[in-house]
């Protein structure tokens, strides 16, 4: 009979170093994780988001880590795992003692594995070893199953007799109340699980002996059965139920030392716990996955078959099972001896699966078995090789991505965060409450708070008619000469106007116009005033910025533009906020602040809207259009215009189509000049002068940022989680001096060298 495909194994010995370094870096880092989470829980102020980063990536690089290390483990030895799997009685265990000569595998006509065992070739032994299930393990692989099954399948009209209670003890198990199997129909799915519980139940004893005991080894193989075997005897379900693993350890057949056979109970088993066995081993340790199925005297995959065909649709894997798959056609030649059943099958089963059926063939025929083995070894040999590089790829991707979360969310993190030793805070804090507002011998009031007042108000008085803002203004009102200028030198002529009606058959020229007009050069003046507003922003943030630079927030500003080094400044206040869901009213400010810009922007843009709004068609022969920009003018001062565009419209409309185009071009240019007069009103009116608005908002942040005993204790919230940037020398001198700070640092560095 064939072994194992040699050459399959070497390529599989050669990719082993790559999972080794996986597995070796990831653990490296889970290291350096629990290194530094040891050194933050001794340190005041570091074990809140810090500490949650730290455990959801040493949890991510752990799984990683045991995923790899499952691959390495096999992979390093050249190691091969097939398991065999089906629903119960489709000749899973008969396939493997034909090909194994193993004779003590348990096999029956009715159902009989109901623990996945697993045949290793050893040249030196006869025996199977057993792993027991710890109590803990008992609980929540075998009782909650169960529970939850029975709960599941007794719907809602028997809602009542669910077991409500998830034990968490043998003890809690024994006290629980189960309802009694009178009261079910025998056979039923509800019936067959609370069976089990109540053999369970009954025979708690038998469970307390097994779970926790160490592994038994080298047992003789004809006691194989009383392990893994289902039985009728409540007592023997019980042992069965305790086993957490089983290895045979034997010489058969065809066998390596690269070949492992794994051995699954149906997955139809009643057994809430064999089909959970046999679905999480198939998932974790299989490089081919056999599906045995026969078929007798119905020839359609049966409802349970099409339940483990979405079963292993749906386990997790690098790979999906699907690409690691072959179907072996059981055909039993007694049941069916013209083979019409099995080719039937075939037939169902084949549409989108490709070529990979094996038989049919009979499992108990060693000549059958041998075929098989040869198709193993040819879709080993097309397939093994790449599935391992995606496994590979697919771990290597998931550990760049985890480190580079690391770095981001933990080491960082880390850096930024200077934590203080308990033992020392007290003198920070002293250092701190003197830096923010002391008295000097003299009785004069010092420090960050009062330096901070008396610079917003030197700003109230300076900043409004700076050089800066009037260059600012002077630039507004040259943008404005310039586009009117052009503006007016584009309006149409009454020969344009002629060429207009030629195109808008119907529609008299100067509603066209107006339509194309609003939209060109008024947009391009609009776009350009706005522009040059928002580029005013950041003189006034600028002004702020080096009130509270000279205060003493210079060692946390970045030297960047001032709306970056703003943005830069309320980012570090979030992030290191005691309370991250509490607002703080400065803080609030100081985000206002930094997007000045864009609200100067769109506050100059709505101040136009009646101007522009006039030149459209829709609006401008309203009685709202025109009151509205005659108000424009009057709140820039311009009574008279006001009053000019009301006479105006008393005595004009819209020339119809039958009107002179020299008509329509005069109505067009009088239109266009109201509506720049607007725009002028605006830039000339008091509210929208640049020296009123920097007033303005430099008096309002003084107001926010240095008005009450509020706004003083807001201050200290942000700025108490910073005294390690502010005081930098007076505080690092303080920490070097402690061994708790010391390892933290080191932590940090020695996680920095785990990450690329």
């Amino acid at each position: 009979m064939n072994t194992i495909n040699q050459q399959v194994v070497t390529a599989r010995k050669e990719v082993a170093p790559r999972l080794r370094e996986i597995v070796e870096q990831a653990r490296k880092c889970v290291g350096a994780l629990g290194d530094l989470a040891n050194a933050a829980i001794e340190i005041d102020g570091a074990t809140g988001p810090l500490m949650e980063s730290i455990e959801q990536c040493r949890g991510r690089l752990n799984a990683i880590a045991e995923r790899a290390q499952l691959r390495f483990e096999r992979y390093d030895t050249g190691l091969i795992s097939i398991a065999i799997g089906g629903i119960e009685k489709s000749g899973k265990t008969t396939l493997l003692k034909t090909l194994t000569g193993i004779e003590d595998l348990p096999a029956a006509k009715e159902r009989c594995t109901a623990v996945c065992c697993e045949i290793i070739y050893d040249q030196t032994q006869s025996a199977f070893d057993l792993e027991f299930h710890s109590v803990t393990e008992f609980c929540q692989g075998v009782l909650l199953p169960l529970i939850q099954r029975f709960d599941m399948a007794l719907g809602e009209d028997n809602a009542d007799l669910r077991i409500r209670v998830a034990p968490d003890s043998l003890e809690e198990f024994a006290a629980l109340a189960l309802p009694s199997l009178g009261r079910f129909v025998p056979q039923t799915k509800s019936w067959l699980y609370l069976r089990d519980l109540t053999d369970l139940q009954q025979n708690l004893a038998e469970v307390r002996h097994l779970a926790n005991t160490a592994p038994r080894r080298a047992l003789q193989l004809q006691e194989l059965r009383q392990w893994v075997a289902n039985s009728n005897d409540p007592k023997v379900k019980a042992r069965v139920a305790t086993v957490a693993r089983c290895t045979i350890r034997t010489r058969f057949e065809g066998g390596s030392d690269n070949l492992r056979w794994i051995d699954t109970p149906g997955v139809d088993d009643p057994s809430p716990l064999a089909r959970e066995r046999s679905l999480r081993t198939i998932g974790r340790d299989a490089d081919l996955l056999v599906v045995a199925t026969m078929p007798e005297g119905k020839p359609d995959p049966v409802e349970n078959f099409a339940d483990f065909w979405t079963s292993i649709h749906n386990l997790p894997d690098e790979i999906s099972l699907m690409d690691r798959l072959l179907i072996v056609l059981n055909w039993n030649q007694n049941a069916d001896p013209t083979g019409e059943a099995i080719n039937k099958h075939h037939q169902i089963l084949s549409p989108g699966l490709g070529n990979i059926f094996c038989g049919p063939l009979q499992a108990n025929s060693p000549q059958d078995v041998a075929r098989f083995m040869d198709d193993v070894n040819r879709h080993l040999a097309a397939n093994l090789a790449s599935q391992d590089a995606r496994v590979i790829e697919r771990l290597e991707n998931d550990m760049k991505s985890c480190l580079a979360d690391v770095r981001t969310s933990v080491f960082d993190k880390a850096r930024r965060l200077s934590p203080a030793d308990a033992s020392q805070s007290d003198v920070e804090t002293s250092l701190l409450l003197d830096w923010f507002h002391r008295t000097s011998g003299s009785g004069q009031e010092e420090g960050f708070w009062p330096r901070l007042r008396e610079l917003f108000g030197e700003a109230v008085e300076t900043v409004p008619k700076s050089k800066r803002v009037s260059a600012a203004q002077a630039d507004l009102d040259a943008i404005f000469r310039k586009h009117a200028g052009e503006t007016q030198a584009r309006l149409p002529k009454e020969t344009d106007m002629r060429v207009m009606r030629g195109r808008t058959a119907g529609e008299p020229p100067i509603t066209a116009y107006m339509q194309d007009f609003a939209r060109g050069p008024f947009s391009d003046l609009v776009n350009a005033l706005a522009q040059q507003v928002r580029e005013f922003g950041p003189i006034v943030q600028q002004a702020i910025l080096d009130v509270l630079k000279d205060a003493g927030l210079g060692p946390m500003l970045d030297d960047a533009s001032a709306p970056a080094a703003l943005q830069s400044l309320c980012t570090r206040f979030a992030e290191s906020r005691w309370k991250p869901d509490e607002d703080n009213r400065v803080l609030m400010a100081l985000e206002e602040l930094a997007g000045l810009q864009q609200s100067l922007q769109y506050v100059y843009r709505w101040e136009m809207r009646a101007a522009i709004n006039f030149l459209s068609p829709l609006h401008w022969n309203r009685d709202r259009a025109v009151d509205d920009l005659a108000a424009l003018f009057e709140q820039g001062g311009g009574q008279k215009d006001a009053q000019d565009l009301r006479d105006f419209f008393k005595a004009n409309r819209i020339p119809g189509l039958q009107e002179s185009d020299e008509t329509h071009a005069a109505v067009f240019e009088s239109i266009c000049k109201f509506a720049l007069l607007g725009i002028r009103s605006v830039l000339s009116g008091s509210r929208c002068r640049l020296e009123n608005i920097a007033d303005d908002f430099i008096r309002d942040f003084q107001i926010r940022l240095t008005f009450g005993n509020a706004t003083e204790q807001a201050w200290r919230n942000l700025v108490a989680p910073q005294r390690g940037a502010l005081l930098a020398p007076e505080v690092s001198a303080i920490r070097a001096a402690s061994k708790k700070i010391l390892r933290f640092r080191a932590a940090v560095d020695e996680l920095g060298r785990c990450l690329p």
